[in-house]
């Protein structure tokens, strides 16, 4: 009877696996999935990948995790088999017998060594056979490892290889890139927790031991590995280049990987990223190869029908090429499922520069390619333009996930000197503007869209250039450019009518509606709004007709509203709701909510406007739409701060604030800042409230909006009158009541202004005088109900002395020259005498924070204050300040240390005291 030591020796003996010098990272998904598939009865498993992908890791880590179940008495073991030499099946029978001890045959016929092969497999019994690189004998799949399966039915084989190998019973299990960090991921510890991270670490301290790892190192390489798509043999690659390159300058050199991914002095097929692509391209045929490189000038991917009309004509049927690119594993194909699971194709961004290479060396192809994506792509912007606007949709999908597409195509049609550039940019402009503007990407909206027009002046399409000219006129006026915005809409409306199209006419009104609108003149809204309507009706059978008609009553329910005539908003409203409800799809409906909502707001119904805004929130955080998302978050705030929750209307104000300067939107970031200058008012911080509605007031006057400008200088003189300063309280209600004038239809707004200055004369009246006042200003909320109206009567009340504001905590405490600082609550202080550069950072920070609350200090500018002076590199310099923030966050900062776009800030829902002194 055997001992223990000898069944341990005996399975020691059946495991032939080789040793691996370096650790292995991650894959737990990939391990689990070949094990399932065993398990369910798999005879064998392919797992497939691009050379470097870290096939033959997986399958020597799954072989030895699972050894024990082969290596018991009376099974076969676990054997590994290189088969990179092999090219053909005498080579591959060899190299197996080889590995297995196993006399090969003396037969010259192939088929006879296989089969003895395989009965020499099937006589132990249960085994796994690791087959690595099989890709170069996958035509001979069928005669060697088809012939050992059928002979050995109680072998399992696992396989690696880049291209599948078509065999029956092949269970294939493709083997994707590493975990890769999200974007918005900085926190250390989770990047470190990456697999791709955690990757480079440990290979690039095997070659620099002392690698720093602050956080901006790991800020920095996680750019890396997002810029090698997780691949691990360019991850370990380019972690080799620390001895030399600091992490950031590794980054830096990235555009050109090819040439940095080497490892100097290594001969072998995985020694470059170039090497063990090469070792595939060389596999393809013309046909492939062509395809491959032709695939480069897409951007971003491609669809199967655009890869048949770019480069049917030079390949012929493209499907069956790119299927077996996809075999190959040099190209991705993805299921969207946005799409209806329609497949999008990508190349790995080592590939595409690759193949790219290749192209560039054909330029008369690459220029017919070229010719022919602009082609298609303006085809494709022209078709979907119109119902992507109108309705989003399908249509508003296809266009966003071919932005770079566009992009690209826009960009070529510019430079394109042939009758047809110009029509095609107008398409490629006008398919490209929507995303761009949901992505809050306005600037190259207009980019595009001036290129477009400038190239299109003469060719005599006034109807697409109409659509063009009004699409500028929006990005114009999302961009606070509200005049060249009005000349835009002018001049899309004369086009509109030259080409007699109804439909953009009717577009050209609403939007100078919604211009004048702005400017006050509601009635002559109307009258426009009123006129696109009849317009769209002129045009029945229309598909999108509704809903241009729900877009029109929207706005038409807005001019309304700002009117006082709360019933006839309400019904206009309650149509557009119904229309865009009754379409398959809607992107507009999240901002129909939101005037529902307003609507329900001003009629005093708080519960069912918190509802309505809840439901556009629902919708829009599904998506990209930015400005949607800060309008919604903006007027819920404004409820909130109705209802008595400061707290949360403050945090909605800041990260409303935050979205519409991320889009760029000036108009509704200045009307944000004027409702957060409220909040701060009804919380008695009068100095924050002050400095927020002079900043709002600055870009009202800038954009020449009078309804808002007499808003703000109604708060402005209500704060100047708690300060004491009665002249120039009244000085603000005078300019206040010349802005409301231009908006003499907005009764609302007249009353709101006229609620100022009553509270102006409530601050030096007695009481009983002061009561009667009062009385006043609560009868004009009544018989003119709005957001400003309330907001009015509310600062009034905050103001009076016998009820106060709803007074914020106790503030944070800076002390002089920063020497500490006590966070509220606390017992005792943070001292900071000792570290220098935390003091003058935290004084910047508190100086920024009184001086212009809510407003950021850039990194840069951090930097400046916590190091005058020295001349640092950006890397070394963003980890200085990276660390500092970290340390004042751990030392009590942390709830009041704010992070956004434009850089770092102390809070401003909490108050904030700067003792003077140094």
């Amino acid at each position: 009877m055997p001992t223990p030591r000898d069944r341990q020796e005996d399975a020691s003996h059946r495991t032939h696996l080789p040793a691996v010098a370096s650790s292995f990272i991650g894959r737990a998904v990939d391990l689990d999935a070949i094990a399932e598939r065993f398990e369910d009865g798999a005879q064998l498993v392919t797992v497939i990948g691009l050379g470097g992908m870290g096939k033959t890791r997986v399958a020597l880590r799954f072989a030895e995790a699972h050894a024990a179940s082969f290596v018991a008495p009376g099974t076969g073991g676990v054997w590994f088999c290189d088969l990179t030499a092999a090219r053909d099946p005498a080579a591959a029978c060899a190299a197996v017998a080889a590995v297995l001890g196993i006399r090969p045959g003396s037969s010259a016929d192939e088929a006879t060594l296989a089969d003895h092969l395989g009965r020499a497999l099937s006589r132990r019994g249960r085994m796994l056979l690791v087959l690595d690189n099989f890709e170069q004998l996958a035509e001979f799949a069928e005669a060697t490892l088809g012939r050992w399966m059928r002979a050995a039915s109680r072998a399992r084989f696992l396989v690696t290889s880049r291209v599948a190998l078509g065999l029956a019973g092949e269970h294939r299990w493709p083997l994707r890139s590493l975990e890769l960090p999200p974007a918005d991921i900085r926190d250390e510890r989770d990047l470190a927790a990456v697999e791709s991270i955690d990757l480079f670490v440990r290979r690039a301290r095997q070659i620099r031991p002392d690698l720093p790892l602050r956080p901006d190192d790991l800020v920095a390489i996680a750019d890396v590995v997002r810029r090698l798509d997780g691949i691990p043999l360019a991850i370990e690659l380019a972690a080799a280049r620390v001895a030399v390159l600091s992490v950031a300058q590794l980054r830096d050199r990235l555009v050109q990987r090819l040439d940095l991914l080497v490892r100097p002095g290594d001969a072998g097929r995985h020694a470059s990223m170039r090497r063990a692509i090469a070792d595939t391209w060389e596999q393809l045929g013309a046909a492939e190869q062509a395809c491959l490189a032709g695939f480069t000038i897409f951007a971003g991917g491609f669809m199967l029908d655009a890869a048949e009309a770019v480069l049917g004509s030079e390949v012929g049927a493209v499907l069956p090429v790119l299927e077996s690119l996809c075999r190959h594993s040099l190209v991705r194909a993805t299921p969207r499922l946005d799409l209806g699971g329609e497949v999008r194709f990508s190349l790995y961004e080592t590939i595409r520069e690759f193949a790219a290479e290749r192209l560039a060396a054909a330029p008369e192809l690459a220029a017919r390619l070229a010719d022919r994506h602009a082609a298609h792509y303006a085809e494709f912007g022209r078709a979907l333009a119109v119902p992507a606007a109108a309705a989003g949709g399908q249509a508003a999908v296809r266009l966003a996930v071919e932005l770079d597409n566009l992009i690209a195509a826009h960009a070529h049609a510019i430079a394109d000197a042939s009758p047809d550039a110009a029509t095609r940019a107008l398409a490629l402009a006008c398919g490209a503007d929507r995303p761009l503007i949901r992505r809050g990407m306005p600037r190259t909206s207009l980019r595009l869209l001036d290129g477009a027009i400038a190239r299109a002046r003469g060719t005599g399409a006034p109807g697409a250039v109409a659509a063009a000219v009004l699409a500028r006129g929006r990005a114009h006026r999302l961009l606070g450019a509200w005049q060249r915005a009005r000349a835009d809409f002018e001049e899309g409306l004369a086009l509109a009518r030259a080409a007699g199209d109804p439909t953009l006419a009717a577009l050209g009104h609403m939007r100078i509606g919604e211009q004048v609108e702005t400017d006050g003149a509601t009635q002559e809204a109307r009258e426009r709004f009123t006129t696109a309507l009849a317009l769209l009706a002129s045009v029945p059978g229309d598909p999108l007709g509704p809903l241009h008609e729900a877009d029109v009553r929207a706005h038409l329910a807005h001019a309304w509203r700002r009117e006082g005539a709360l019933e006839h908003a309400e019904r206009e409203i309650l149509r557009s709701l119904e229309l865009h409800c009754a379409a398959e799809h809607s992107d507009d409906l999240p901002m129909v909510f939101y005037e529902a909502g307003t609507i329900a707001m001003f009629r005093g119904r708080h519960d069912e406007a918190l509802a309505r805004f809840d439901e556009g929130l629902a919708l829009v955080r599904s998506t990209d739409a930015r400005q949607a998302e800060g309008s919604l978050l903006y007027v819920r705030a404004i409820l909130l701060q109705a209802r008595g929750d400061l707290d949360l209307a403050f945090d909605h104000y800041a990260r409303a604030i935050e979205l519409f300067r991320e889009v760029g939107s000036l108009a509704w970031e200045a009307s944000a800042l004027y409702y957060f200058a409220g909040a701060h008012l009804e919380r008695g911080q009068h100095d924050d409230a002050r400095k927020l509605v002079e900043r709002a007031l600055a870009m009202f006057t800038a954009l020449g909006v009078p309804r808002y400008q007499a808003l703000t200088e109604g708060c402005r003189a209500a704060l100047f009158a708690v300060a004491g300063d009665f002249d120039a309280a009244r000085a603000c209600l005078d300019a206040a009541e010349r802005h409301a004038a231009a908006c003499r239809s907005e009764r609302a707004l007249t009353a709101t202004v006229a609620i100022h200055r009553l509270h102006v004369a409530m601050m030096g009246a007695d009481p009983e005088t002061r009561a009667g006042l009062l009385a006043e200003a609560r009868a004009l909320v009544e018989a003119h109900p709005s957001d400003d109206s309330r907001f009015a009567l509310r600062a009034a009340l905050a103001c009076l002395p016998e009820l106060g504001p709803r007074l914020a905590g106790a503030p944070l405490i800076i002390r002089a020259g920063a020497r500490g600082f006590r966070v509220p609550g606390a017992d005792q202080d943070v001292d900071l005498h000792r570290r220098a550069p935390l003091r003058r950072i935290v004084v910047a920070l508190a100086r920024k924070r009184l001086d212009a609350p809510g407003e950021a200090l850039a990194l840069e500018e951090l930097l400046d204050a916590g190091w005058p002076g020295e001349r640092v590199r950006d890397s070394a310099g963003a980890n200085r300040v990276h660390v500092a923030l970290s340390t004042l966050r751990n030392l009590g900062l942390r709830a009041f240390l704010v992070s956004g776009p434009d850089g770092y800030a102390l809070t401003s829902a909490s108050p904030c005291l700067l003792e003077d002194g140094e």
